[in-house]
């Protein structure tokens, strides 16, 4: 089955961090999807895109393994009861696997078998620059045969870690962005929706909301995710306290900037939100200057730092925004 060591790295990430954090469930996978993103992206900066993409897919499986062994031992200990049996899928770890499956099964089963890119910008640049990925094993620079290089790639490296030890399939990257897409939808579920009962008809709700404005979820376009990932973000930054974990944010603020660079505009909105919550938990709680001014610093150092070092790189192969094929007025007069 293709992606599937890419499934069971997600789902060993997934589990390790439902038992180290207090983090929703519903919000594990994205958080780690984005993680994954970030680690690829520093890795591919440095031209270690590939073994960055083998690390992370051996610890993953790694992970897992210790998880299944972990369960085997516990369920050996108590006899295989039934009830014992019942208590490990009830646990955060049995259920966000479970959730995982899920997510993996009906994204497989509603992906179509001869799915292909249809759309302008797929061929331009969202389907060309996952497949320029997945040839070279590394970031795309001044000589892809690709327009737009200075986007960001971020969507595509989720991408990436699932074709990397497959062959290149556009089903496959339907599937690996559709499945994104789903653990966005299962995030904003997590920390703005309370019971099980609630977030049910949410998830319904999620799915026909988009083409009420025309966006569709056939398509590898990076606007209908970019929303999404706007939506988390703003939820976890609604929910957010002082005595919270700032790692939700910090990643929901890398996951925008890299995924788009309209995405920086989104995350600076959301970190402006975020420190007026601390600012206001700040004079109610008494809480130290220094304490809010670090966690500030600690939330722009998460937005800035993918942001220069993409210029960096950019700067670094050559590559221009105005001449990347970015529709500057030079390029649109020679259209003609």
């Amino acid at each position: 089955m293709r992606g599937l060591l890419a499934y069971l790295s997600i789902i060993g990430f997934c589990v390790f961090v439902a038992r180290k954090s207090a983090t929703s469930i519903y919000a594990i996978p994205y958080l780690v999807s984005v993680a994954i993103q970030l680690a690829l992206f520093f890795g591919g900066l440095f031209g270690s895109l590939s073994i960055v993409s083998g690390a992370l897919l051996a610890i993953g499986i790694v992970l897992i393994g210790h998880e299944l062994i972990a369960s085997e031992i516990r369920l050996i200990k108590h006899h295989l009861r039934l009830k014992n049996l019942k208590a490990l899928t009830q646990s955060r770890s049995g259920r966000v696997s479970l959730l995982l499956v899920i997510v993996f099964c009906w994204v497989r089963f509603v992906t179509p078998n001869d799915y292909r890119f249809a759309r302008w910008d797929e061929f331009s640049f969202w389907g060309a620059s996952i497949k320029e990925l997945h040839e070279r094993n590394s970031l795309w620079d001044s000589n892809s045969p690709i327009l737009f290089k200075h986007y960001v790639p971020g969507q595509q490296l989720f991408q990436y870690f699932f074709l990397r030890h497959e062959v290149f399939s556009e089903r496959a990257v339907f599937a690996a962005h559709l499945t994104l897409i789903c653990f966005a939808i299962f995030a904003i579920a997590g920390f703005l929706v309370d019971g099980f009962g609630k977030k049910i008809p949410f998830l319904f709700l999620s799915a026909l909301i988009p083409s009420m404005f025309h966006f569709s979820f056939d398509t590898i376009e990076a606007d209908l995710l970019l929303g999404l990932q706007f939506a988390v973000a703003f939820a976890i930054a609604s929910k957010a306290t002082m005595s919270d974990s700032q790692i939700p944010l910090v990643l929901s603020l890398a996951g925008l900037v890299i995924q788009k660079e309209a995405g920086l505009i989104f995350a600076i909105v959301i970190l402006l939100f975020g420190v007026s919550r601390y600012v206001t938990y700040a004079q109610q709680l008494r809480i130290p200057l220094a304490r809010l001014v670090l966690r500030t610093a600690f939330a722009v150092l998460a937005l800035s730092a993918p942001v220069l070092t993409w210029k960096v790189y950019l700067y670094h192969m050559g590559i221009r925004s105005d001449s990347a094929g970015g529709g500057s007025r030079k390029s649109v007069r020679n259209g003609f």
